[in-house]
């Protein structure tokens, strides 16, 4: 038995190539698998319903990249199997990475694959805890709902959206030390994904709107 491994807190990703590896949903499922405990390809293929030669492609992508590592073999049947697990609690992507725009055409495209990418990901995830039973709706109280979805405008000054993701952050950082209250049976995991960006003109012509 190798040394008992502790997860980082948080990974940032600093190159170009680990952010592909990453921004896929197939390797975002695989990646919250192998956050919970050490886990074996083949236990990962039998959670997914799939071959597990249907994964090892992935998983050795994600170990070259460093996002997920070796945490303990074991000899069966005269093979070495491997045990993974997630480095990292949360990953986050380097700010000198989210460049807006693909220097050789000017155009969005880099964007656009981040955000279907991220977007997507956050729609399995709600489908799936749907097909669960752990979406519940309570009409007469938003507050006892287990899925708060919301879309609203403000209005900032730079001083203020400054200010306001700052609380946010904070707000995030205070809930997130809960999850060291370990095996809590009342604990149960959420998701969050947060887009806050600059609107358009109201009526300012969508030039992308009848892009495929």
């Amino acid at each position: 038995m190798s040394e008992k491994f502790c997860r980082q807190d948080e990974y940032t990703v600093d190159d170009l190539d680990t952010l592909k590896v990453l921004s896929d949903p197939f390797r975002l499922r695989i990646l919250e698998l192998l956050g919970r405990e050490p886990t074996t390809v083949k236990q990962i293929a039998a959670k997914l319903k799939l071959s597990p030669k249907k994964l090892y492609y992935h998983v050795n992508l994600m170990e070259k990249h460093g996002l997920i590592v070796v945490v303990d073999t074991r000899l069966v049947s005269g093979i070495v199997e491997k045990q993974y697990q997630a480095r990292a609690c949360n990953y986050v992507v380097d700010k000198s990475l989210l460049a807006l725009t693909d220097e050789a055409s000017g155009e969005f495209s880099y964007l656009r694959g981040m955000l279907d990418t991220i977007l997507e990901a956050t729609s399995s995830d709600v489908m799936r805890a749907a097909r669960r039973g752990l979406i519940k709706s309570d009409p007469d109280d938003r507050r006892r709902s287990t899925l708060h979805l919301q879309r609203c405008g403000l209005h900032l000054r730079p001083e203020m959206r400054e200010q306001f993701v700052k609380r946010l952050e904070a707000l995030i950082a205070e809930f997130q030390v809960e999850k060291s209250a370990g095996n809590d049976s009342n604990m149960q995991p959420y998701k969050m994904t947060v887009v806050l960006h600059p609107m358009a003109d109201v009526g300012e012509e969508e030039t992308g709107a009848a892009e495929t």
